[in-house]
Formats: structure tokens, C-alpha cells, sequence
């Protein structure tokens, strides 16, 4: 069930990132720095954002960083029919979606326990 769930996340992610990229690109059309403010801001910081959400809820880190900058680049070439010109924003993408996603794996993995206070044993108080 656990891999049915982390599958099922997968592919939401991969879905609502196209979708929300897509409509983000729309502001290309519009004058004005908006596009250049959601390629270089807000789309890089979403995908941060879902590739720490996908990795706590049971996506491996190693699948849940790919799925931003790819999604930046389809959804640019689907909104205005070719490729980007610069590489940039999908790399910040890229590097940013690598950070939320060992964010998310660290989180996942919870606090870690000191070994050796677990493995002394406190030795029995003699007589004072």
C-alpha cells in the first residue's frame, strides 16, 4: 500500500506542476517583468516546495527532484511552442528541487538518536 501511495504522489506532483508551470508561462504574453519574476522566483521556490512534500510523503528523494525542472521545461515549450532560450531558471529549478528533496528525506528519516548513549548502560551507584 505504502508504494501504491508513493506512486500515486509521484504523479500528482508530475501532474500539478505541469499544470501550475504551464499557467505560470502564461504571463509571457503580458508586459512587464512577470514572466521573468515566476521563471526565476516563484517557479523554482514551487519546486522546492513539491519535491519536499513528495519525498515526506513517500516518494524517494532520487524520483521527486527531477519531476520541477523537467515540468518547467515541457510546460515553456507547450505554453509558447519552443524550447527556452536560457537554461537558468530550469537549472535554479533543478538545484532547488535537490534541496527540498534532502530536505524532505532528512525530515522523513526523523531525529536521530545518539549510539552511544543507547549502548552505555548506566553502571550501579555503590554505597557512599
Amino acid at each position: 500500500m505504502k508504494r501504491l501511495k508513493g506512486l500515486l504522489v509521484f504523479f500528482v506532483q508530475w501532474i500539478v506542476l505541469l499544470g501550475l508551470y504551464f499557467l505560470l508561462h502564461q504571463l509571457y504574453w503580458f508586459s512587464g517583468p512577470w514572466h521573468g519574476i515566476a521563471s526565476w522566483g516563484l517557479m523554482p521556490v514551487m519546486g522546492m516546495i513539491s519535491a519536499y512534500m513528495a519525498t515526506v510523503r513517500g516518494v524517494n528523494n532520487y524520483l521527486a527532484w527531477p519531476a520541477p525542472p523537467v515540468c518547467a521545461f515541457v510546460a515553456y515549450w507547450l505554453a509558447l511552442g519552443y524550447t527556452p532560450e536560457g537554461t537558468g531558471p530550469t537549472l535554479l529549478c533543478a538545484l532547488l528541487a535537490i534541496f527540498g528533496a534532502a530536505a524532505g528525506e532528512v525530515v522523513k528519516r526523523g531525529p536521530k538518536r545518539d549510539s552511544q548513549q543507547d549502548s552505555r548502560k548506566q553502571a550501579p551507584r555503590g554505597r557512599e
